[in-house]
């Protein structure tokens, strides 16, 4: 074989490995296996969520009625940590927040991750690890809908 022919193989060879590899990412991304990998991330955000929650009731009193109303209460060098790294990634999306829900007296509340189903209180739910939750006199782990 000549030297051109060498190199138009190879130069196919390349974009076939790289069109299967694209298919492979795009259904990687689609299915939420991808977002797996990064459970231990959102777990690690939650605990960081819970703290500033805490923050928040030891200055006011009471639980934020929003998650961005705890972000007064982040210390110099942290991160607003709100966002849900779990979901299956599709283009154009917006996005995900941790759920997040105080109860109606503000004396408890609800935060997690929801999940590769986008669907809050199901089994995929994502929680705070059980050390942080164990500091927070608040936490409430919710009832899983069946």
């Amino acid at each position: 074989m000549r030297a051109p022919a060498v190199v138009g193989v190879i130069v196919i060879a390349l974009i076939l490995v790289l069109v299967a590899v694209g298919v492979a990412l795009f259904n990687a991304l689609g299915s939420g296996y991808l977002g797996q990998l990064f459970k231990p991330h959102t777990v690690m955000m939650l605990d960081l969520s819970v703290t500033l929650v805490e923050r928040y009731k030891d200055a006011q009193g009471h639980y934020p009625e929003t998650l961005e109303s705890s972000k007064k209460y982040l210390v110099e060098g942290e991160i607003f940590p709100d966002m849900d790294f779990m979901g299956p990634l599709k283009m154009g999306e917006r996005v995900r927040h941790f759920y997040y829900a105080p109860t109606e007296d503000g004396a408890s509340y609800y935060l997690f991750g929801i999940g590769l189903d986008d669907e809050p209180f199901t089994d995929d739910d994502v929680y705070p690890s059980k050390s942080a939750t164990e500091q927070s006199d608040g936490f409430v782990e919710p009832e899983i809908n069946a």
